[in-house]
């Protein structure tokens, strides 16, 4: 936004022009808006032609003072201010003020210039306005730079959602992937005896792979293609997790040292969304560290925090007391002075050189979502220690173990559906085990010939939703409408409220989450078996 003009109606000093010449006479009043940088006219009102104008006006606009004296003002707009200048003029009868950020100038030439204007009235004693003092200022270059800061954020929104596109391709692709490694190293896990010399090294591939399908959710999560679900989770244990991601991430100057909860703090949020604020804060301690060598600390705890503490946080004024998990990130960095610890929240603005400004913002915008709040303690020259409150359960709740499956299906028939070759031989191969016939579709298409071909062979399908020709919704409305009987469960990479939206008010089977394990998809068959959907 430009600038406010330094000279207007009510703050310029200017004197009544008559008042001017009695003073200093004809040259006192010349000389001095003459040196003036901006262009400056004196109106009749009566007419809406020149009287006087400054030597500025006539260099910037290509003009001699004698062309311009008696001019019609409105000559030296472009077209398009014309409909601006008629609103002008109705304020300025009406206030005796008129201002805009909006006009444009015509040059002798022809050319353009983006002009602000301000215009104030001289009244003689009875209040009737005798002239008018129009003071334009050129704006061009500020325009500019606002034009290519725009252009720049454009380029920069474009390349981030090419970004988030070519994330959600990847993570869907390797989802699938992921269902054939995690799929055969659970089901190895199940039909290997329990003394078997290789079943820590199949629990390795499992951890890996489970490992490996958190991380494809976190790409989906940045490309926009999850909704974003919060359960309780251990804070500190999701810090413990990412240890290695987080030291690749910052310098290898900073040492991070670690001062974590004891027992666990389990808080209420978008796990992968946490993940992202304590990447922010060690990536924003890191670059306040700068080339030299110095370290970060990360704490975890639960502490009770009152209305009077909440009122001292950024946004925690409106928060109810209780018991909160708190993420406390301190670097040894250049500090940030007092004046600036609320703008290190707002979009693009940065103290790096080259920085987006955008980490910090992310960071106060999800802390809002979680209905949390953070507060800032930071000196010049001492470092910075940002604190994120998350709301948390006082106790952690015992989570009971998981049983296995004993129950076997007793030949129950389910068509698997899926375009990906591996997916179905892994998927029929942990059917079979837990004793289900499986028939399998290449696409909807495919299961829709089937389905419809003999309905009453099928007990449960067993559908992904992201398919050539047609889709798993379109297949599951038109298999509903066929027969509203059907048992459905559909299953995608994606999470089952992103997966499911265009099922709104439609109940189905059961949802799997690409990539599964052997227990879970028998879980799913079977719920949907039991149910009466």
């Amino acid at each position: 936004m430009v600038g406010r003009h330094p000279l207007d109606d009510r703050a310029s000093g200017l004197k009544p022009v008559d008042a001017a010449y009695d003073q200093e006479g004809e040259g006192f009043y010349e000389r001095f808006f003459n040196e003036a940088p901006d262009m400056f006219a004196s109106v009749d009102p009566a007419t809406a032609t020149i009287k006087f104008c400054n030597r500025t006006l006539c260099e910037r606009l290509g003009y001699s003072r004698e062309q311009l004296s008696g001019k019609a003002l409105r000559e030296l707009y472009h077209p398009d201010s014309h409909e601006e200048m008629d609103r002008l003029f109705q304020n300025f009868v009406e206030h005796g003020h008129a201002e805009s950020d909006r006009l444009k100038l015509l040059t002798a030439s022809g050319e353009t210039l983006n002009v602000s204007l301000r215009v104030a009235s001289h009244r003689d004693e009875s209040g009737q306005i005798i002239e008018s003092r129009s003071i334009w200022r050129d704006i061009t270059s500020e325009l500019e730079v606002e034009r290519l800061e725009l252009e720049l954020r454009l380029q920069e929104a474009q390349k981030m959602e090419s970004l988030a596109l070519l994330a959600g391709g990847i993570a869907h692709d390797f989802n699938n992937m992921l269902v054939a490694i995690l799929g055969n190293a659970s089901l190895s896990l199940v039909e290997l005896p329990e003394e078997s010399v290789v079943r820590s090294k199949i629990k390795s591939i499992e951890t890996a792979a489970q490992r490996a399908a958190e991380l494809t959710r976190q790409l989906l999560a940045y490309s926009g293609s999850n909704n974003h679900e919060q359960s309780y989770f251990d804070l500190t244990k999701v810090v413990e997790e990412m240890g290695h991601l987080l030291t690749v991430a910052i310098s290898r100057k900073v040492v991070l040292n670690y001062d974590l909860a004891d027992e666990p703090v389990r808080v209420l949020g978008d796990i992968t969304q946490v993940r992202q604020i304590i990447m922010n804060l060690l990536t924003n301690g890191s670059d306040a560290i700068g080339d030299r060598s110095g370290i970060i600390t990360i704490r975890t705890g639960l502490q009770a925090a009152d209305s009077r503490y909440l009122r001292d946080t950024l946004i925690g004024a409106d928060l109810e007391p209780g018991y909160y998990g708190f993420l406390e990130v301190s670097d040894a960095g250049i500090g940030i002075a007092a004046a600036d610890q609320r703008k290190m929240f707002d979009p693009f603005y940065s103290t790096k050189s080259g920085g987006h400004g955008l980490g910090l913002a992310a960071v106060l915008g999800i802390v809002r979502s979680h209905k949390g709040t953070l507060r800032v303690y930071s000196e010049p020259g001492m470092g910075t220690t940002i604190k994120v409150l998350f709301p948390a359960q006082r106790y952690a709740e015992e989570t009971p173990p998981e049983e296995p499956i004993a129950r076997e299906a007793n030949g129950e028939h389910v068509l698997l559906v899926d375009d990906e070759e591996h997916v179905r031989a892994i998927a029929k191969q942990m059917l079979e085990h837990y004793g289900f016939k499986v028939s399998t579709a290449e696409d909807g298409r495919d299961a829709l010939a089937q389905y419809t071909q003999d309905p009453a062979r099928y007990d449960v399908v067993l559908m992904d939703i992201t398919m050539p020709h047609m889709d798993g919704i379109r297949a599951y409305k038109a298999i509903s409408n066929f027969d509203p009987s059907a048992k459905v469960v559909l299953m995608s990479g994606y999470s089952e409220m992103q997966a499911t939206n265009a099922l709104t008010g439609r109940s189905f089977g059961g949802f799997l989450q690409k990539p599964f394990q052997a227990r879970a998809l028998a879980s799913a068959v079977f719920a949907c078996l039991d149910s009466g959907n």
